[in-house]
């Protein structure tokens, strides 16, 4: 994705046009259908808060998605993505809670 912008760009984009092929659509929501799942057995396991895991991953995408789409040259304000993805998964699972040093 840092290597080619562009086609990050494109890949998110492209299923908003008119015209788009029902087979790329299905292909798209195929390939992001793994997060709503994994997001449903963690809420059976006690480990995620309720609520509809569909809703549930367009918020944790768009928290990931937002850096990675506006950073130049795999840094975001000068902190790397290597560090930045993994803090900004944390804070989401555990929250904005004092005391949490994670970037």
């Amino acid at each position: 994705m840092l290597k080619h912008p562009a086609l990050w760009a494109l890949m998110f984009e492209a299923k908003h046009r008119a015209g788009v092929p029902r087979d790329l659509l299905e292909a798209s929501d195929a390939a992001f259908s793994h997060v709503p799942a994994i997001l449903k057995a963690g809420q059976a396991a006690g480990e995620i808060v309720e609520g509809d895991p569909a809703r549930l991953s367009l918020t944790l995408s768009a928290a990931l998605q937002g850096p990675v789409t506006i950073s130049t040259d795999g840094k975001f304000k000068g902190v790397p993505l290597e560090t930045l993805v993994p803090a900004t998964v944390k804070h989401i699972l555990l929250g904005l809670r004092p005391g949490l040093n994670l970037i």
